[in-house]
């Protein structure tokens, strides 16, 4: 997973919220309009979402897409590509950080190379014994 303050995750949460943002005023929706309809208290939420401060809860897909006018499916493809684009590119096999153009954040590449490294020594060892 990005680590939340990596540039490169918040650039990406960054181009999710100007999406997001644009479906909703394509809607004709105010921020308050759509908190609204997300049963959230205030339309400071929303653009906490869009600024690309934060991200959507999973569990407010269908709302979010519903109110936007997408699909289910189609938001939440949007949503893992830029909100949790390791598990997008585990699931797809595409990475967002490659496709958009960024660097993985460096901490999460050299985490997850030790991690391959342990499982190859693992494997390797099991063999072995």
């Amino acid at each position: 997973m990005p680590n939340a303050t990596s540039d490169q995750a918040k650039i990406l949460r960054q181009r999710f919220g100007a999406l997001i943002r644009q479906k909703r005023e394509d809607a004709g929706l105010t921020q308050s309009d759509l908190a609204l309809a997300l049963d959230w208290r205030v339309a400071g939420l929303v653009s906490q979402v869009e600024r690309g401060v934060s991200a959507p809860p999973p569990a407010t897909i269908a709302a979010w897409s519903a109110a936007v006018g997408m699909t289910q499916e189609e938001f939440g493809r949007w949503w893992l590509w830029y909100c949790e684009p390791y598990v997008y590119a585990a699931l797809f096999g595409v990475s967002p950080f490659t496709q958009e153009h960024l660097k993985p954040p460096e901490a999460t590449v050299a985490s997850l190379k030790q991690a391959q490294a342990r499982v190859r020594k693992s494997i390797s060892d099991r063999k072995d014994g």
